[in-house]
């Protein structure tokens, strides 16, 4: 396993020395107002189809107010912890960066990545009179070493400032931390996440379909002649997936395993979705995805397939189609499958080799969210896997996760055992009054 022997220690002070937050391309801890951000698609939201004869940014077409804009701006202007919740494509990142430049221009803004030491970036924002902490995907800033209550608290107090923590987070990623999972994930991982997400008060949904107002609304913007096009297709699919492509994205994946089309290429892209399916949600190395999309091309027939070369089929993966975005976003850190994809209801069960490969790819900490999400796909196996890999290597709370698993497995009393094994541990190394994994069933 890569990074088998590098501590869990080791790995947060090498991310402590190399990780920065910034705005856009600028500088470590760069200050930017909000009215100077000049590049949405920085900030998550997918470009659209450009029209013949234009610049870049035209990238990203008008934008349209939906419904709930008004209550989002006011929202935001109001400071606090502002959360929208819906399907890949829905437009929540957009209109998350519209209601921001609407509503507090002035502001300075700190785009936030997963790999961010939240320590160092909660230190600036307590320094920062008026700031908005931008919280793309904010399943990736949960669990191990991610946001917590206190930080929260941290960054949002003091009667002098006014900070907005503005996130966005996928219907599915959402529903994993409520109340109805409990029995299935309840650890202290699920705890301190939808801890945290209860300081969003009442997370503004955003449907994937436009409502008749909202596509009136389109409509009557004849400027765009995307947005009109979008609109002729509205009673099918969303305004913002169609201006996303994604429906035209994830056809020409479902197509591309014929004979003489992209066959290779649809395995990788195969491999890359289910990467993220799995708990992993960074870019991927080549030479990973070299390695997982075997299985994949195999299943569909292998060289009776007569599949591409690799090469032709990374080209094919990550070329920019119906000018909107790719079925793979390359970036320099590998390749990451676009999420719209991760959520189509057709895909297939994650093969056993794609577990065994990527678990053997990832650290202990990536094997730890790697498990929740194997508890999420009903993958026991798996994750008794996962967790065992975080626990030896000392992951927070990964032995109780483990005791989780084993449970679910249907091995209740190996669970208990061990269980009641961990909490005379924790007794012994802690004192009677600090040991918390007792509170839950197995």
């Amino acid at each position: 396993m890569a990074n088998a022997q590098q501590t869990l220690g080791e790995q947060r002070t090498k991310r402590r020395a190399t990780d920065t937050f910034s705005v856009g391309s600028g500088p470590p801890h760069a200050r930017r107002p909000v009215r100077d951000l000049d590049d949405p698609i920085l900030f998550g939201v997918h470009p659209a189809a450009t029209r013949p004869g234009t610049g870049q940014m035209d990238r990203i077409p008008e934008f349209v107010s939906r419904d709930r804009f008004g209550e989002v701006q006011g929202r935001v202007a109001a400071g606090g912890f502002v959360l929208l919740v819906g399907e890949s494509t829905a437009g929540k990142s957009r209109m998350a960066y519209e209601a921001m430049r609407a509503a507090v221009p002035d502001h300075e803004v700190f785009r936030a990545r997963p790999s961010d030491d939240l320590a160092v970036l909660t230190d600036v924002v307590e320094r920062t009179r008026r700031c908005v902490v931008w919280l793309d995907e904010l399943d990736q800033f949960l669990g191990v070493g991610g946001l917590t209550m206190e930080i929260v608290a941290r960054m949002l107090g003091g009667r002098r400032r006014h900070t907005v923590l503005l996130a966005t987070m996928r219907s599915k990623e959402y529903d994993r931390y409520s109340a109805r999972q409990r029995d299935l994930t309840d650890a202290a991982t699920w705890r301190a996440g939808r801890d945290v997400l209860l300081m969003a008060t009442d997370p503004v949904e955003l449907d994937r379909l436009w409502s008749h107002a909202e596509v009136a609304r389109a409509r009557s913007m004849t400027r765009d002649p995307r947005v009109a096009a979008a609109c002729e297709r509205a009673d099918r699919f969303g305004v913002a997936e169609l201006l996303a492509a994604g429906p035209e994205l994830a056809s020409d994946w479902a197509h591309a395993s014929q004979p003489g089309q992209h066959p290779r290429g649809a395995a990788v892209v195969a491999a890359a979705v289910d990467c993220r399916r799995m708990g992993l949600h960074r870019p991927i190395s080549e030479a990973l995805l070299r390695r997982l999309h075997e299985p994949y091309l195999a299943d569909r027939g292998g060289p009776l397939l007569r599949p591409e070369p690799f090469a032709d089929a990374l080209a094919w993966a990550t070329s920019i189609t119906h000018g909107t975005s790719s079925l793979l976003l390359p970036s320099s850190d590998g390749y990451l499958a676009f999420d719209y994809l991760i959520d189509l209801p057709w895909l297939r069960d994650i093969p056993q080799a794609s577990w065994r490969s990527l678990l053997e790819a990832v650290t202990p900490v990536e094997a730890y969210d790697i498990g929740w999400s194997a508890i999420a796909l009903q993958r026991t196996d798996q994750a008794l896997r996962a967790f065992d890999i975080a626990r030896v290597h000392n992951v927070p709370d990964a032995e109780y996760s483990y005791v989780i698993a084993l449970g679910n497995s249907g091995r209740s009393a190996d669970a208990a055992n061990r269980l009641t094994s961990e909490v005379a541990d924790r007794q012994r190394r802690l004192g009677a009054g600090g040991c918390q994994c007792g509170q839950a069933g197995a």
